[in-house]
């Protein structure tokens, strides 16, 4: 027996198998990219483009292909040989030119006759070339071109030719003599044969009846009306050709021309037309005499031969290799695209005209010399070859060089394609520190990697498909110690810096001698392995588990995801599987804090349908409120009653107000407010039934600020509550406000300016410094009960009206609360509003609402005010109103829109159209989402005005009156 190989000479041989893998998938991944490069080429050409293995099977062929030859690609993919595509009489004559191919000779173009699958044939022009592998043919590759255009023009042109000579180099005098056997002969040539006049060419004697064919005039329409071939003439020609038609005649040359003519059905034909005069013995002449040759087919097959040209040009110009076009005689360079000129750092003006040579590094120049030579000699090169080529720097670039002599315009031309091959080079040296730089980023990662020997596992799955067992999954289920004794098996071979930190591991040594059981639970154990084993039994190389809960070497657990995949090569034995393993704890922890920010959320869209449907139901009651105020005589303190029930339905808005603020944070709706009776109506709503009581210190010139009422409400309404809270057996709260002159120099985050202050002050027991940063951060709070927002919320709210809110505490002695807001200068006195009187109007008033208590409540008050008021359930009823309204020359004067209508037309969809409908409509917007975004922005909507539910009819009234009186 041999020697048996030492440890260390099979872990050499493993790394040089790796190492030989990975450069053959480098090659892999090149071949990939030269044939999708070769595939989009392919595609955008005009003929078939076609590949064949060594056994003669088409591989690939491009979509031309189908529509020429009328195959499908279900016909492709059966195995179809690609002799077939010829006529049996061609095959011969094709086998022998593609041994000649995979002998290694050059073959040219070759003329064949080819089959459609519906066995019609048509003539076809063939070349190919070998494609090699590793220095080996191993199929052909090619172009074939349908020529049937091509020679049915080719053929037509001939035959006129012969008997435009036969027909016209006879005598006039013979011609007369012979105009049955003339007329005979005209009418069987594929041509149109006429006479004009010899003093008016517009004028047409005679035209063979083959007119009628190609243009679909008759002959009766000629000699009905003889100018009927000028004006078929196309008319971008007629001009051109009738002074080419006179030229002539007057030098008495013949006349040979082109132009396009108009068939009675629209089309274009092109002609070539040849004529020449007719004159008798003593040289008079008689008359114009010409063929008129159809010669469409062959103007479509030269813009064909253009359209190629410019695919040519097209894939010349936008090739990412370098392509140069050279004179095979001098060497001198006639075209570079812009790769080459760019990798030569040189414009194609430059370079062209220079010889190819003065690029070649000099001591490869006698080498490219001889490789130019055989391409100007038509012969083959074979594989593609190296070749250094300098640039304008001299600079020496490493190319690989491919030619081929090619026709242009009827002249030889070489092409030469260029493929920077230097940074393919340079990865190639560096995968031979592959090993190396895998090793480190393998121990350096930040990320837990292992390398495990998970071939047991694979054979136990392989042995078990054997068996017939399909479902694995269950097959472990019902032996759960079958999945444990196999997930032991499974053996940890490396493992990197991160992963001993991960689980806290003392050493690589330690972690890879450790058993399942210290890392993992034997319940987490079982499900895990149920789900790899089963992906494993499927025949995955591959898998990954999003949640994993793992114990660490010091008791800890962490969630993990982890991802498994086979290393290259070893996917038949499973002896090398490379695990990544992500620590997800943290992850876990926000989604769930997410996730309770999601349910505020989904609190928020609730609180807005609670809000819109409340803010009816409360301007129902206030306006109702109002409007018993407005009856009779009443007793002052049932007077009183009905005021503070109304203050307080008014009030009660806040309450869905701070949950919208919550979720949406709310959208400004800002008036001028004067400070203190805000300040107290806040205050004395918030301490409805607390121990605590307030203590007002109120400038008496406080200045006016512009702001949301509502929203600051909410601010002052929470500082309230968290003072009433921090002192749970009572006290006071002092509420102090003044104004503020900001010049910039404080230490304060505010623009110079006057502001309006307010503290909110209590005696309770204080926030303590660890606490006091985080005090405004969201969810943050040291109560057992509560979410955390109070804070944030007015924090927000402040912040969005260009204020700045502050704390300062003393632990067991008390908090203050400071608010500054941008204030106006100036002040005005408080007054109650009237309570017992209206703003009369006049007009006609549209209410749009869903709420049949808006309808009685508001109607009844708007009534009283003066107006005639008609309702709509929605905004697709308000728009008939409206249009009848408008047909019988009585519009309204105003238009009360509810924003949100559920189920039907709002006023946003509302607006556009009647705007569109009366440009001048005067339309005020309402909603009981405060936070509604027309709500703040309503001029930029269309809307004259805005009103939030719930409203004092006064205020209603006013707005009104406004409006309708254009103030």
């Amino acid at each position: 027996m041999g020697r048996k190989p030492t440890y260390e000479e099979l872990t050499k041989l493993v790394k040089d198998l790796e190492a030989e893998n990975r450069l053959g998938k480098r090659a892999l991944e090149e071949c990939r990219l030269e044939a999708e490069r070769f595939r989009e080429l392919a595609e955008l050409l005009p003929e078939i483009v076609f590949e064949v293995d060594d056994r003669g099977i088409l591989t690939f062929v491009n979509q031309k292909a189908f529509e020429i030859a009328g195959y499908s690609r279900e016909d492709l993919d059966k195995g179809f040989e690609a002799l077939n595509l010829l006529t049996p009489q061609s095959r011969g004559k094709a086998e022998q030119n593609v041994r000649r191919v995979f002998d290694g000779e050059e073959v040219g173009m070759s003329e064949y006759t080819a089959r459609r699958k519906d066995g019609s044939t048509f003539p076809a022009l063939v070349r190919s070339a070998p494609v090699i592998r590793n220095g080996k043919v191993v199929g052909l590759r090619g172009i074939l071109l349908d020529t049937t255009e091509q020679k049915r023009a080719e053929k037509v042109l001939r035959e006129s030719e012969k008997k435009y000579r036969r027909l016209f180099l006879t005598e006039s005098k013979a011609l007369r003599a012979s105009e049955v056997r003339y007329r005979s002969l005209v009418e069987q040539m594929p041509a149109v044969t006429y006479i004009a006049r010899i003093d008016d060419v517009r004028t047409t004697e005679y035209v063979s009846p083959q007119i009628e064919d190609v243009l679909g005039f008759t002959q009766e329409d000629y000699r009905q009306d003889p100018d009927t071939w000028r004006k078929a003439l196309h008319p971008d020609d007629r001009d051109r050709v009738l002074v080419e038609v006179a030229q002539a005649q007057a030098k008495g040359d013949p006349l040979t021309t082109e132009y396009r003519m108009i068939t009675r059905d629209g089309r274009t034909v092109w002609f070539r037309d040849h004529a020449r005069i007719v004159r008798d013995n003593r040289n008079k002449p008689l008359f114009l005499q010409g063929v008129m040759l159809d010669i469409t087919t062959h103007k479509q097959v030269r813009e064909a031969l253009r359209e190629s040209e410019e695919r040519f040009r097209t894939v010349f110009d936008g090739s990412l290799d370098a392509i140069i076009l050279a004179d095979p005689d001098t060497g001198e360079i006639l075209d570079v695209n812009p790769t080459a000129s760019e990798l030569v750092s040189m414009p194609n003006e430059e370079i062209v005209g220079l010889p190819y040579s003065m690029f070649v590094v000099p001591e490869w120049r006698d080498y490219a010399e001889k490789m130019f030579g055989r391409v100007a000699r038509d012969e083959a090169l074979g594989l593609p070859r190296e070749i250094p080529v300098k640039n304008a720097d001299g600079d020496s670039i490493l190319f690989e060089a491919l030619g081929q002599l090619i026709q242009i315009d009827g002249r030889p031309v070489i092409l030469v394609v260029l493929r920077d091959v230097t940074e393919r080079k340079r990865v190639e040296n560096a995968l031979r520190e592959s090993e190396a730089r895998y090793r480190r980023l393998f121990d350096e990662s930040p990320i837990a990697l292992w390398e495990v020997d998970a071939s047991y596992p694979k054979r136990y799955m392989d042995n078990l498909r054997k068996r017939g067992i399909e479902d694995v999954r269950k097959y472990f289920e019902a032996r759960p110690e079958a999945a444990l004794e196999c997930a032991a098996e499974v053996r940890v071979t490396d493992a990197n810096k991160a992963s001993m930190a991960l689980f806290e591991a003392g050493g690589k040594e330690s972690f890879q001698t450790s058993t399942q059981e210290a890392l993992i639970d034997e319940e987490e154990a079982l499900r895990v392995a149920s789900i790899e084993f089963a992906n494993l039994a499927e025949g995955r190389t591959g898998s990954e588990v999003e949640d994993v809960i793992v114990k660490t070497f010091r008791g800890n657990r962490k969630r993990v995801f982890y991802r498994w995949i086979v290393a290259p090569g070893y996917e038949a034995t499973f002896e090398k599987v490379l695990i990544s393993v992500m620590d997800i704890t943290e992850r876990k922890r926000m989604e769930l804090e997410l996730q309770k920010i999601q349910k505020l959320e989904s609190l928020g869209i609730l609180a807005g349908g609670i809000a819109h449907d409340f803010n009816n139901i409360l301007t129902a009651i206030s306006t109702n409120l109002s409007m018993a105020r407005l009856y009779g005589e009443l007793r002052e303190d049932i007077s009183q009653m009905l005021s503070d029930a109304e203050k307080a339905s008014l009030r009660a808005q806040g309450l869905t107000q701070q949950l919208l603020a919550f979720a949406k944070g709310g959208t400004l709706i800002k008036k001028t407010v004067s400070i203190p009776g805000l300040i107290r109506d806040t205050a004395e709503f918030a301490l409805s039934g607390s121990n605590a009581r307030c203590e007002y210190a109120l400038a008496d010139d406080l200045w006016l600020v512009e702001a949301d009422e509502g929203q600051i409400g909410q601010v002052l309404q929470n500082l309230v509550i968290n003072a009433d809270q921090a002192m749970p057996r009572g006290g006071t709260i002092r509420i102090v406000a003044d104004n503020v002159v900001v010049s910039g120099k404080e230490f304060l985050p505010l623009k110079a300016g006057l502001y309006t202050r307010i503290s909110v002050a209590d005696q309770g027991i204080g926030i303590s410094k660890k606490d006091m940063s985080n005090i405004f951060d969201p969810f943050f709070t040291t109560k057992q009960r509560g979410s955390g927002l109070g804070l944030t919320t007015a924090f927000s709210i402040v912040n969005n009206h260009g204020g700045h809110i502050e704390v300062d505490s003393v632990v067991e002695e008390g908090t203050t609360f400071n608010i500054y807001l941008p204030a106006l200068g100036r002040t005005s006195a408080e007054k109650e509003p009237p309570g017992q009187m209206l703003t009369s109007g006049d007009g006609r008033i549209l209410l749009v609402d869903d709420e049949e208590i808006i309808w009685k409540a508001t109607g009844e008050a708007l009534t009283r005010m003066g107006y005639e008021v008609r309702f709509a359930e929605d905004g697709a009823v308000g728009i008939e109103l409206y249009q009848e309204a408008m047909n019988a020359n009585r519009p309204f004067h105003a238009v009360i829109m509810d924003l949100t209508i559920p189920g039907g037309m709002g006023g946003k969809e509302t607006i556009g159209k009647i705007l569109r409908m009366d440009p001048w409509a005067k339309i005020i917007a309402s909603s009981g989402y405060s936070n509604d975004p027309v709500m703040s922005n309503y001029q930029e909507h269309g809307f004259c005005g805005v009103i939030t539910k719930p409203y004092r009819i006064q205020e209603l009234g006013d707005l009104l009156s406004r409006i309708t009186n254009g103030l």
